[in-house]
């Protein structure tokens, strides 16, 4: 499942049987992203890293973007990859 969120935005994501609640908190300098996913705060992820969720599943982050004259407010990609 890949998705697109500004900064403060929350969603909820279904892959498989699993939903997720993802928060984009933050963007940082560079290209730097901070999630929360389930209520779990994750690490700072830059862009193309990922991390293993509580549940084993994967969550990647694809896309950073600071703001610019095409892009109002920061946003980032991301890819969850369920273990089920």
């Amino acid at each position: 499942m890949h998705a697109i969120l500004t900064v403060g935005d929350r969603e909820i994501y279904r892959v498989g049987k699993t939903e997720y609640d993802v928060n984009l908190l933050a963007i940082g300098m560079g290209s730097t992203a901070k999630f929360r996913v389930n209520g779990e705060i994750l690490d700072t992820l830059e862009q193309g890293d990922g991390t293993k969720l509580a549940d084993g599943s994967i969550f990647f982050v694809t896309e950073v973007h600071q703001i610019s004259k095409d892009i109002e407010k920061p946003l980032a990609a991301f890819l969850i990859v369920n273990s089920n």
